[in-house]
């Protein structure tokens, strides 16, 4: 629009006979003044409407949030150790049981939040726990993968740990003005950013070293301000930094699951075998409850493609448990 104004007003300059005579400075300074106020316009056009502080935060209430309604139940088997943490944990959660602990920890002088860490072997429902968690505590779940928090970039990743804190705090204020439970923040892979802490003299970059130590200082500062619901999930406890472990209140351990756990996924998972099968199989094959899962799919799919639409012979089946074993893996 500003071109076809410019070009109509030059033109007019030309065309118009002596008596009429616009100076050029005088068609470019209207041109100029006709632009400022459209850029202005546009700029206000572009520019949204202030909105309350509330609203916008309702907004933003569902977005980067597993909401326990969508999480699908799931039945977990664990050794009757880890069962029982569990559940001490699935129950002190619950709304009415941790508003009153809650109140009892500040009371106390004992912090206000809860961090809870889930180590041990891949594949072992860590994650799945945490959801399931979630879900009979009807609570949303925020979750983070902690991995790709990390950046290359010196600072980045300290940067966008307290943006990933300040979006969780924002959570829990939406939650709790609308009188609902807080979200649990899930951190997965969590050794990322919790492992020891590194030494000058350890032949790494000085420079990557105290980034890395700084973000460190980062996340502690948040652990100690928590006031909500964290559980932290890893493979590797073994390299935590003990600054962190002395800030989680709870740590659960899951390893492969025992033999007797074993059975009771088979079982779940193909009730059609009969008890000396699923014994065999429990005891040859010390698989993860992942593991199991993905020989069972196997399985599975083996019976959906067959003519008879029936499971495999057993010494398919055990087959395809073989086929999944890792060469040179020893059986615990």
């Amino acid at each position: 629009m500003n071109t076809k104004l410019s070009n109509f007003l030059l033109t007019s300059a030309v065309v118009v006979s002596a008596p009429i005579w616009i100076p050029y400075e005088l068609v470019t300074g209207i041109i100029g003044k006709i632009s400022k106020k459209e850029d202005k316009q546009e700029t206000n056009e572009d520019k949204p409407e202030k909105q309350d502080d509330l609203e916008k935060e309702k907004e933003v209430e569902t977005l980067d949030l597993i909401n326990p309604a969508k999480i699908k139940r799931k039945k977990l088997f664990y050794p009757s150790e880890i069962e029982i943490q569990i559940e001490d944990i699935a129950r002190s959660l619950k709304q009415t049981e941790y508003k009153s602990m809650q109140k009892m920890m500040i009371e106390e002088g004992l912090g206000e939040g809860f961090i809870a860490l889930f180590y041990g072997e891949p594949g072992t429902g860590k994650t799945e726990s945490v959801l399931q968690i979630a879900k009979l505590c009807n609570r949303n779940v925020f979750s983070i993968d902690m991995a790709e928090i990390v950046s290359k970039w010196i600072g980045e990743t300290g940067h966008r740990v307290r943006q990933t804190f300040k979006k969780y705090k924002k959570y829990c204020r939406i939650a709790e003005k609308n009188n609902k439970p807080i979200p649990i923040m899930l951190l997965n892979e969590a050794d990322a950013l919790i492992g020891k802490r590194h030494s000058f003299d350890s032949g790494s970059s000085p420079i990557g070293i105290q980034d890395n130590n700084q973000v460190q200082g980062i996340l502690l500062e948040e652990f100690e301000k928590n006031k909500g619901i964290i559980i932290l999930t890893t493979n590797m406890a073994c390299n935590l930094d003990s600054a962190f472990e002395s800030r989680i209140f709870e740590k659960i351990h899951f390893n492969i699951p025992d033999i007797s756990t074993r059975e009771k996924i088979w079982k779940d998972k193909i009730p059609e075998l009969d008890d000396i099968s699923i014994s065999y199989l429990s005891k040859e094959f010390d698989f993860s409850g992942r593991d199991i899962n993905h020989a069972v799919r196997n399985i599975k799919k083996k019976k959906i493609l067959s003519e008879s639409k029936q499971l495999p012979d057993f010494d398919t089946i055990c087959l395809i448990c073989e086929n999944m074993k890792i060469k040179g893996k020893t059986k615990q």
